[in-house]
């Protein structure tokens, strides 16, 4: 396994295995994404070996156990570990080994978030937060909660919801959207564009100039979203 590990490159890392951690890994997995779980207690690693997860024992609060994970070559890293001081640990750790990496973060209580963002986090969810506004969304708009949540689960719906980077070996950028064809060759809904400096722009209109960098927020079926992604 370690021979594995040391292979991978632009993978995720997951910080835990418990109630939250195990979601999270279990849905990297399902969207194919080479993933490694940190995890210290000895008795989730039999389980955690039954369904084939790469997985690393120890503190995830180590920087050697997150250079064992690969941290320096992961692409993104969630820690989910049960405080926020070791979740603050980790992420201050995984900054320090990898700059550009992309960070998410648990945390327990409001109070930490601040904390957290400050030293490295790009993004830090509080699931007792994040639960209590889903509860209430699902009461005041629950049809549209139940899209967004079969759109993005991909699965028993015709539609998903994705996400498509343009890079610089793209032959989008540069185009307009009419002149793309994302909408009249691959069926697509254009939700909204992300520029390079966050800037999100919703609902297009059709003379927008893709740019390198931009992310768009797209609707369409499984086999269309494959297909443009070949495209890119």
């Amino acid at each position: 396994m370690e021979k594995k590990i040391d292979s991978l490159h632009n993978h995720f890392i997951v910080c835990g295995f418990g109630r939250i951690g195990s979601v999270v890994a279990r849905e990297l997995m399902r969207e194919d994404f080479q993933t490694v779980v940190i995890e210290y207690d000895t008795s989730l690693l039999e389980k955690m070996e039954e369904q084939r997860y790469f997985f690393v024992e120890g503190d995830a609060s180590s920087d050697l156990i997150l250079q064992k994970a690969g941290i320096q070559r992961a692409k993104a890293i969630i820690t989910t570990l049960n405080t926020d001081a070791k979740n603050l640990y980790v992420t201050l750790s995984s900054r320090q080994l990898n700059p550009a990496i992309t960070i998410i973060a648990r945390a327990e209580s409001e109070d930490s978030v601040q904390k957290l963002e400050y030293a490295g986090a790009n993004k830090v969810l509080t699931p007792y937060l994040f639960g209590g506004l889903r509860m209430a969304q699902m009461v005041l708009r629950p049809t549209v909660i139940n899209f967004l949540e079969m759109a993005i689960q991909g699965e028993n719906i015709a539609l998903q919801m994705e996400e498509l980077e343009l890079t610089s070996r793209s032959s989008l950028p540069g185009k307009n959207l009419i002149d793309s064809k994302l909408r009249s060759r691959f069926n697509l809904i254009i939700i909204a564009i992300k520029n390079q400096d966050g800037e999100m722009s919703y609902n297009p209109k059709a003379d927008v100039e893709l740019q390198v960098d931009d992310t768009l927020i797209v609707v369409g079926t499984k086999p269309d979203l494959e297909e443009v992604k070949k495209n890119l």
